[in-house]
């Protein structure tokens, strides 16, 4: 039996890294430069920074930021400075990391599927095999493919704060939710539609309070702690809001707006929004009559994710790029 797993270790784990190599070497081949969307104001930005470093310059970047596009987005300024100064000159180098970092990050996603999935006998192939299923989902290889897709925050960010919510229902630990927590703030900074993270939490906690009661004292904690995020974000983004973006979101963030969107989108998406709704149902039924069953009940904040994330990019539409995030809830959720 022991042999079997290591042969499964090895042999799985094998062909994952066969992908790594040729992600990366493509990377390396193609050797891609600066010419994609916002790379020349990146660029600029990233040199007047590094002409004179600081903590105030980098201010600086992120008060002109709110003063123009009102959107206060640190960890995208921090991306920049980093992506556009060091690799100035090697910007392959910059691709190279952030595929490294997203390769790296499937795996993660692999732990999570056997803490939610603890009857499955495949272990090493939930790890490093079906994490690469999300590339079937085309959205997804927006977080290798664009320096500028701020979509893959909330992919690097989402998948520890998910693992660590995940981690403090297991041991009943404040410092796992605290850690979530910190990631789910480090996605929000990143790209503003992060704060799903924080409203999955919500809804998450109250099906816990009101339904399951696996564990009400962290629930409780997590939903005072999640709410207010969502309130104080909400409170500060809507008194920098301008230009574009805040109008969208300010005039066109309604019931109305989201069932339009809904109703107009493509049919494979009305589709993929089935699965989910009737997946997060039969979850639901599943862990009220099995709580104890094989697969545990945070196996909910998958679908959930992919629900709560679709309803807030709705005011904007559901371009290509805005899905990259749900990938890996989505595949999840059909597993």
């Amino acid at each position: 039996m022991l042999n079997k797993i290591m042969n499964e270790k090895v042999i799985y784990g094998g062909f994952f890294m066969l992908v790594c190599v040729v992600i990366i070497g493509a990377t390396m081949y193609y050797q891609p430069w600066w010419g994609v969307v916002d790379d020349a104001h990146n660029l600029i930005v990233a040199d007047i920074f590094w002409k004179h470093p600081g903590i105030g310059a980098f201010c600086d970047m992120v008060r002109a930021e709110i003063d123009s596009l009102g959107r206060f987005r640190p960890i995208y300024q921090a991306w920049i400075i980093f992506a556009y100064g060091v690799f100035r000159n090697f910007p392959s180098g910059a691709y190279l990391c952030m595929a490294l970092a997203g390769l790296a990050i499937l795996l993660v996603w692999g732990k999570m599927i056997n803490k939610v999935f603890p009857a499955s006998p495949d272990k090493s192939f939930n790890l490093f095999v079906y994490p690469l299923s999300f590339f079937i989902f085309t959205p997804f290889w927006n977080n290798f493919m664009y320096i500028t897709v701020l979509e893959k925050f909330v992919y690097f960010f989402g998948a520890f704060s998910l693992y660590f919510y995940i981690r403090a229902y297991d041991l009943d630990s404040l410092a796992y939710l605290g850690a979530s927590i910190a990631f789910l703030l480090l996605g929000i900074l990143g790209k503003e539609t992060g704060i799903a993270l924080a409203c999955v939490y919500c809804v998450y906690s109250v099906l816990d309070c009101a339904v399951f009661n696996k564990n009400r004292r962290l629930s409780l904690i997590s939903l005072v702690g999640n709410v207010s995020i969502v309130a104080v974000y909400f409170i500060f983004v809507r008194s920098i809001w301008n230009g574009l973006f805040g109008c969208i979101y300010r005039n066109g963030f309604n019931v109305k707006a989201v069932l339009a969107s809904f109703l107009t989108a493509p049919l494979v998406l009305k589709g993929l929004m089935a699965v989910v709704a009737i997946s997060a149902c039969c979850g639901v039924m599943y862990v009220i009559r099995r709580p104890n069953g094989a697969v545990r009940q945070e196996y909910l904040l998958f679908p959930i994710f992919t629900g709560v994330y679709l309803t807030i990019i709705a005011p904007v539409g559901y371009f290509n790029y805005y899905l990259a995030p749900i990938a890996p809830p989505l595949m999840l959720t059909v597993y």
